[in-house]
C-alpha cells in the first residue's frame, strides 16, 4: 500500500504557540519544506496555505492518517534565513514516491531559492511572484500526495495557468488526478498539452504519458459495470478508526482479519499517553448478521511498527503477515499456532526479505506450497514487483522468481491473491492499463507463465485505489477489497486521509466450461479412455489434458479472452478437432461439442487430385491445393508416420516407371517438409507399376485409375499421460 509518514504536533502546546504567535510568511514556509522533507504533505499543505493566508492550523482540523507520527517542530538558529532550508532528501523523498507509484516531481527548491527571486519580506510577509507559484505548486503536490485528490486538481487548474521550467511535471500531475477523479475527457486534453508543450530531457515521462493516455481511452470505454456484481461498503465495525485495509478470510466459519489503525492499538510506551498509532491485525466475526466489535490480536503479532496484509493457511496453523517498521522498510513475518496461542512471530529468511528492500502482501497458492508476495528488490521490471518462492511448512523458503513481464509492468504490481479455480491470479497494478490509480487484474496461470492480465473493470475498479481484492475459497462468489473511492474530502473533519476502507464484494462467478462425448465414427459406440486436448492458440498456458470416463465423456473448465484449439486421439484412430473462442464472453457459458475418431485403416488411403504434367515430376498448382490439405490433417494427426507412395500406369518400361513414379513421390515429400512436416514423419516411395489397381488396362480412364498418390499410416506415436499411453 502507498503509505506516507505523515506528522502532528506532539503536544497540545504546539498548536496553541503557533496559533497564538505571528508567524511571518517566511516562517510557515520554513514548516512547510521541513514536513514536506519528511513525507509529511498533510501537514506540509496546511502551512503553505497558511503562506497564502488561505489556511489554519487548529488541532480540530488536522489530519489524522492510519499512521500518526509526532511532529517535532524543527531547530531554528536565531534569525536564521529561510535559505538556510535544505530541500528535502532526494534519495528517501524519491524512494518512497516510487514506493508510492507516483511520478518523482522535481526536487523542491530552498525556501527562498537564489533564482533571481527577491527574498519573502520578512516584516511585511509578501510573496514574490515566482514564489507564490512555488507554493501553489507544492500545496498542489502535498494534496495529491496525500490522496486529497479533489484540492489537489483545484490547485493543479491554478498551477498550470503559468506554466513554469521548474515544475515541468505539474500538467502530467494535474492530468492524473482528472483521472483520480474520474475526469476522464480533461485527462485526456491534460496529456496531449503536456506531450506537446513538454521540452524537458526525461523522455520516459513523455512515454508514460502517452501509454497513460490508453488509459484515459479504456476508462471511457469500460463505465458499464459488470453484471451480476456488487462491491458495498461494509459497516463502521469494520472501518473504524483512521484507515482499514486488507481484509482476508480467517477460516471458513465467517471469521476474518484485517488491519487497522486505531485508538487501542499497539503503542511505543504504554505506560505514556503515546501520540503514536499504528495499523494493528483485528478479527471479527457475525452474530445474527451483525459483524461484531474487532479484537485486537495484541503481542507478540502486533506490535509498536505497523502489522497488515495477511494470509492464514487453510488448518489454521501458520499465518504470514506484513510487518513495516515506520522507517520505510516492510518484511514478511510467520507466526505459527500452538496450544491455543500464536507464537512469536519469525522473520522470513533473506529469500523472500531482501535486506534494504520492502517486501510484503504475502499470499499462499491453493497447495500452501508457494508463496507469493510484492517486492522492491532489484531483478524487477519496475517499482513494486509480484513474486514468487516455494515455501515449506516451517515457513523456510527458497529461491524467488519473478512472475515476469507479462505480470509485472515498470509501475506497480501488489497484493496477489491466488484462487484454485483456474489457478487465478488477482492483484493490484497501476502499470497495465486501467480506470486510474492501482486496479485489480486477474489472469491464470503458474509461477513464471501467466495469460495477459484481464482488468476486472466497474464496479470493483474506479478511478482510486483498489486493491486487496480476495474471494472465498470454495465457489469464489464472496469477498472482500480495499479501496479510496470514497472522497477524502468526504470524510469528517479530513481525519480519514487516505480513506482507506474494506468493501464487501458479490459477484457471479465468470463460469466457461465445455462437455462433450468421444464416438467412433464408424460405430457410432462412445469412446472411453479417449485423450482430450485442448490448447491455447497462442500458446500462453499449458494445454489441458482430460481423459474421458467410461461413457466417453469429458467435462472441464475454460477461461475468457482465449482462442482455443481442441483435439480428441487415441491410438489407431485418427484425431478430431475444434476450435472455439471465450473472447467477449461476459456471463457464464457451457460450450458442447462431440468428437468423432476415424478407425486408421490398414491400407493406402488415395489422394485424388494429384496431377502431374506428361512424364514430368512437377506438381501442378491444383495439386498443390490438395496437398495443403494433407499438410493441415497431418498438422492435425501429429503422432503418425506416413508413407507417401506413387503409382504409375502400365505404359513405359518397368526402369522408367519406377524412377518416374520415385520422383513424384519425393515432390510431394519435398513440399510437405516445406511447408513444416518434420521429413521423419515421411517416407517417399515410387512403385511404378508394380501395383496397378486395374491389370491390363486399355482405356484411358482405367489408366487413370493406375496413376494415384496414396498415403500409409506406418507408424503412429501413443502420448504418454501420467503412466498410461493414448
Amino acid at each position: 500500500m502507498r503509505i506516507s509518514l505523515l506528522y502532528l504536533f506532539a503536544t497540545l502546546f504546539c498548536f496553541s504557540a503557533l496559533q497564538s504567535q505571528a508567524q511571518s510568511k517566511r516562517e510557515w514556509l520554513y514548516y512547510g519544506d521541513e514536513a514536506y522533507k519528511k513525507g509529511d504533505y498533510a501537514s506540509a499543505a496546511k502551512f503553505y496555505l497558511k503562506v497564502l493566508d488561505e489556511g489554519t492550523l487548529d488541532e480540530e482540523s488536522t489530519v489524522y492518517p492510519y499512521e500518526v507520527v509526532a511532529y517535532i517542530k524543527p531547530d531554528k538558529e536565531e534569525n536564521k534565513p529561510a535559505a538556510a532550508t535544505e530541500a528535502p532528501d532526494s534519495t528517501q523523498l524519491d524512494s518512497l514516491m516510487r514506493q508510492q507509484g507516483d511520478t518523482v516531481p522535481p526536487q523542491p527548491d530552498a525556501a527562498n531559492p537564489t533564482t533571481g527571486d527577491q527574498p519573502i519580506d520578512a516584516e511585511g510577509g509578501n510573496l514574490v511572484y515566482g514564489k507564490y507559484q512555488y507554493v501553489v505548486h507544492q500545496i498542489a503536490d502535498c494534496f495529491r500526495l496525500s490522496y486529497q485528490y479533489k484540492k489537489a486538481e483545484q490547485w493543479y487548474a491554478k498551477a498550470v495557468q503559468n506554466e513554469s521550467k521548474r515544475h515541468p511535471f505539474a500538467r502530467y500531475n494535474y492530468a492524473m488526478v482528472l483521472m483520480n477523479n474520474e475526469k476522464y475527457p480533461e485527462s485526456q486534453a491534460q496529456l496531449e498539452k503536456f506531450i506537446e508543450t513538454y521540452d524537458g530531457t526525461d523522455n520516459t515521462i513523455v512515454q508514460l504519458a502517452q501509454k497513460k493516455l490508453f488509459n484515459v481511452a479504456f476508462a471511457e470505454s469500460h463505465q458499464k459495470p459488470r453484471p451480476k456484481a456488487e462491491v458495498n461498503l461494509m459497516d463502521t465495525v469494520i472501518n473504524g478508526g483512521t484507515s482499514s485495509f486488507g481484509a482476508n478470510f480467517y477460516n471458513d466459519e465467517g471469521v476474518i482479519i484485517f488491519a487497522s489503525g486505531r485508538k487501542d492499538n499497539v503503542v511505543l510506551d504504554e505506560k505514556n499517553d503515546d501520540p503514536t498509532i499504528t495499523s494493528d491485525l483485528y478479527l471479527t466475526d457475525q452474530e445474527g448478521g451483525n459483524w461484531q466489535t474487532p479484537k485486537n490480536m495484541r503481542r507478540p503479532v502486533n506490535t509498536e511498527g505497523n502489522e497488515g496484509a495477511g494470509v492464514i493457511s487453510i488448518d489454521r496453523s501458520h499465518f504470514y503477515f506484513t510487518r513495516c517498521d515506520g522507517k520505510g522498510e516492510c518484511a514478511i513475518y510467520l507466526s505459527r499456532f500452538l496450544n491455543g496461542k500464536w507464537l512469536l512471530p519469525m522473520k522470513l529468511n533473506e529469500n523472500i526479505n531482501q535486506q534494504g528492500y520492502s517486501s510484503k502482501y504475502p499470499a499462499l497458492s491453493p497447495e500452501e506450497d508457494r508463496l507469493f508476495f510484492a517486492s522492491d528488490r532489484p531483478g524487477g521490471y519496475g517499482k513494486m514487483d509480484i513474486w514468487v518462492s516455494p515455501i515449506d511448512e516451517f515457513g523456510n523458503a527458497g529461491e524467488a522468481k519473478n512472475l515476469g513481464s507479462v505480470i509485472n509492468t515498470s509501475e506497480n504490481e501488489v497484493t496477489p491473491y491466488l484462487h484454485h479455480i483456474n489457478n487465478t491470479l488477482y492483484f493490484s497494478s497501476d502499470g497495465h492499463t486501467g480506470l486510474g490509480g492501482l486496479d485489480v487484474f486477474r489472469s491464470y496461470g503458474q509461477d513464471s507463465t501467466w495469460l495477459r492480465p484481464i482488468n476486472m473493470g466497474r464496479p470493483f475498479n474506479s478511478g482510486k485505489d483498489d486493491l486487496f481484492f480476495v474471494v472465498d475459497r470454495m465457489e469464489g462468489r464472496t469477498g472482500f477489497m480495499t479501496s479510496d473511492r470514497d472522497s477524502c474530502e468526504s470524510c469528517k473533519d479530513n481525519k480519514d486521509l487516505f480513506c482507506y476502507k474494506i468493501y464487501q464484494v458479490q459477484a457471479e462467478p465468470l463460469l466457461i466450461t465445455m462437455k462433450g462425448t468421444v464416438f467412433n465414427r464408424n460405430t457410432q459406440e462412445k469412446m472411453p479412455n479417449t485423450l482430450v486436448q485442448i490448447t491455447d492458440v497462442k500458446e500462453g498456458i499449458q494445454p489441458i489434458f482430460i481423459i474421458t470416463n467410461e461413457e466417453g465423456q469429458y467435462n472441464t473448465t475454460l477461461i475468457e479472452d482465449i482462442q482455443y484449439f481442441s483435439k480428441a486421439q487415441k491410438v489407431k484412430f485418427f484425431a478430431d478437432a475444434f476450435s472455439l473462442s471465450t473472447e467477449n464472453i461476459t456471463k457464464s457459458t457451457e460450450f458442447t461439442h462431440d468428437f468423432y475418431l476415424e478407425p486408421i485403416p490398414p491400407d493406402d488411403i488415395e489422394i485424388p487430385g494429384i496431377e502431374y504434367d506428361y512424364n514430368d515430376t512437377t506438381l501442378r498448382p491444383a495439386s498443390k491445393k490438395v496437398l495443403d490439405d494433407l499438410f493441415d490433417f497431418l498438422q492435425l494427426n501429429d503422432d503418425i508416420t506416413v508413407e507417401i507412395g506413387s503409382h504409375t500406369d502400365a505404359r513405359g518400361s518397368d526402369s522408367y516407371n519406377l524412377k518416374l513414379s520415385q520422383g513424384r513421390a519425393n515432390s510431394v515429400v519435398h513440399y510437405l517438409i516445406d511447408k513444416g512436416i518434420p521429413k521423419e514423419r515421411l517416407k517417399p516411395h515410387g512403385y511404378g507399376e508394380t501395383r496397378l489397381l486395374i491389370q491390363n488396362a486399355t482405356t484411358e480412364e482405367e489408366h487413370q485409375k493406375n496413376r494415384r498418390t496414396a498415403f500409409k499410416v506406418t507408424d503412429q506415436q501413443q502420448k504418454v499421460i501420467g503412466e498410461t499411453k493414448y
